[in-house]
């Protein structure tokens, strides 16, 4: 009888942390959902991209950033992120020969 008592004690446990962990998940999911970071392009306001990047040094890059429509200039390396300044005109496309 105290097998059985056991098994099921067990079983208790098991099912128990099943369901605490499906709670986490669903919790996790919709607070994602609710802040537009399940599916790219959900929330199109306020995104933030890296248009470009170039490396200028063993730990440094300039990057195009563009968030809500404008465009900055922006330093990056060992000490963090400095924003340069902003870009008022796109930059023509390089010319191609032939």
């Amino acid at each position: 009888m105290d097998a059985n008592l056991g098994a099921s004690s067990l079983g208790s446990v098991v099912t128990s942390l099943a369901v605490i962990l499906a709670l986490l998940a669903v919790t996790g999911f919709v607070l994602r959902r609710l802040r537009g970071g399940v599916w790219p392009g959900a929330a199109q306001r306020g995104r933030i991209e890296i248009v470009a990047a170039r490396q200028i040094g063993w730990q440094s890059s300039l990057l195009i950033v563009e968030a809500d429509g404008a465009r900055f200039l922006v330093g990056a390396g060992r000490n963090g992120l400095t924003t340069i300044g902003p870009l008022t005109k796109p930059a023509p496309p390089p010319e191609t020969t032939v």
